[in-house]
């Protein structure tokens, strides 16, 4: 095969049932996220299924329509209250 050839190739995945894509930016220590709930910030463990450096893929821990933090927060506790602001808004 010569550089720049055109190749059809046929490649294997897996299906993983249930899971939501997040930006990999949102996930703390390889281990958990924040989200929102009745204005108090929540940490949660999740389980990665897949993750490179701009996206990831979530099979535990987090569900459709939970509010999702994916501002860097530093050292802040769960319990926390916040206040949100819809995405573009300023």
């Amino acid at each position: 095969m010569k550089i720049g050839e055109y190749v059809t190739a046929e490649i294997d995945g897996r299906v993983v049932r249930d899971a939501l894509p997040i930006p990999a930016k949102a996930i703390y220590q390889n281990t958990y996220v924040y989200v929102v709930e009745d204005g108090v910030l929540q940490r949660r463990k999740v389980d990665i299924a897949w993750q490179n450096g701009i996206d990831a893929v979530v099979s535990a821990g987090v569900n459709m329509g939970d509010q999702l933090v994916v501002t860097p927060l530093g050292q802040v506790p769960s319990g926390t209250r916040v206040q949100t602001r819809q995405a573009g808004s300023s």
